[in-house]
């Protein structure tokens, strides 16, 4: 439960609150109690300095997929290898082929290794760094908390994306105090149940149609587990499946199912720093983005000058327009030719 006496310290000068039994509740001041409770989930979070997790996820085709998450700090690495193939999306042959990846941040580079490709896409900084949002200790916060882009491990403890998001939040009511309402957008809400016996870790988030006032999708933790010292302890989901409303019939489809042993979750442990650079095999194709595109605005540059120096005079008309698109694009096929002549002696 929550501490008690973290309870006290956050709620210190506010008549308004009431501690007991390892809750709180507020009285007349929603948004006290709003910020309570959101430091209270946050600080199940901020105990974690890295993670080390395996585990089994099944999409909503019947694919089923092998995951490590590994964490250190802003560095992390997801390897993903397919047990099984799911069904196709409609219109879309079937394929037999396994599909696996490892995608990493160095805190310097982003980098994805596709095996079946044998290909490896570089980029500089993190904007780059593919990772699900499909993991234990991400998808619990997918949606409700306001990420730019997908719910990703360095973006959910940004601890200011948590004030935004709750800032538009409201209580769900009385009697439901650890039920808090984030709105999606003018149509959509999305409830989430905090379990204070889980550190206040968020254990069902429910996708509700406001006009209708029926639930369009839902997220459950199942099970988790309890880490770290009495005074540091925090939870972390090993069970987690999702469902989604089938039409107007009521029934609800199989989203996805996430799995993993006790055993398997690793947490504030030393991590090894060299996992988070990838060892690319010699007979890889490498695509550098920046690289490339640092090549593109040379192009750019010289195709630039040289329309400002054979710019046709105002009335030229369309042929002489003509004539100076065809030379810019010879001398981008020309610079083209000149960098792969350039990979080709590097070996790239």
């Amino acid at each position: 439960m929550f501490d008690f006496v973290r309870c006290v310290c956050l709620a210190a000068g506010l008549a308004s609150l009431h501690c007991f039994g390892g809750h709180v509740q507020a009285q007349g001041d929603d948004g006290v109690w709003r910020d309570v409770l959101r430091s209270a989930a946050y600080s199940n979070l901020s105990r974690i300095s890295s993670l080390d997790l395996r585990f089994e996820l099944t999409d909503p085709s019947g694919g089923v997929s092998l995951n490590r998450l590994v964490v250190s700090g802003t560095m992390a690495r997801d390897d993903r290898d397919e047990l099984r193939k799911g069904s196709p999306p409609p219109g879309y042959p079937p394929s037999n082929e396994l599909y696996s990846y490892s995608s990493a941040f160095n805190n310097v580079r982003s980098q994805l290794m596709e095996p079946t490709r044998k290909l490896v896409t570089l980029k500089d900084g993190n904007q780059g760094f593919f990772i699900p949002w499909t993991t234990p200790v991400t998808f619990p916060y997918s949606g409700w908390l306001r990420t730019d882009g997908p719910a990703r491990w360095d973006k959910i403890l940004d601890e200011a994306v948590w004030e935004a998001s709750f800032s538009q939040a409201r209580l769900a009511g009385a009697g439901n105090e650890n039920v808090v309402i984030f709105p999606q957008d003018d149509t959509h809400d999305l409830v989430v149940t905090f379990n204070p016996e889980a550190m206040y870790l968020p254990v069902q988030v429910e996708r509700i149609d406001r006009e209708k006032e029926a639930v369009l999708g839902r997220m459950t933790v199942k099970k988790w587990v309890r880490l770290g010292e009495p005074e540091q302890s925090f939870c972390v989901a090993t069970e987690i499946v999702s469902e989604s409303r089938v039409n107007d019939s009521g029934n609800f489809s199989a989203g996805f199912c996430l799995k993993m042993n006790d055993q398997d979750v690793h947490v504030n442990q030393p991590v090894d720093v060299s996992l988070f650079t990838l060892d690319v095999p010699k007979d890889y194709r490498i695509y550098d983005v920046d690289e490339v595109s640092r090549y593109a605005s040379k192009v750019k540059q010289i195709n630039d000058k040289a329309g400002a120096k054979f710019a046709p005079p105002p009335n030229a008309g369309r042929l002489g327009y003509a004539t100076l698109w065809a030379g810019a694009l010879a001398l981008v096929l020309l610079g083209a030719a000149v960098f792969i002549k350039w990979r080709q002696h590097k070996g790239i």
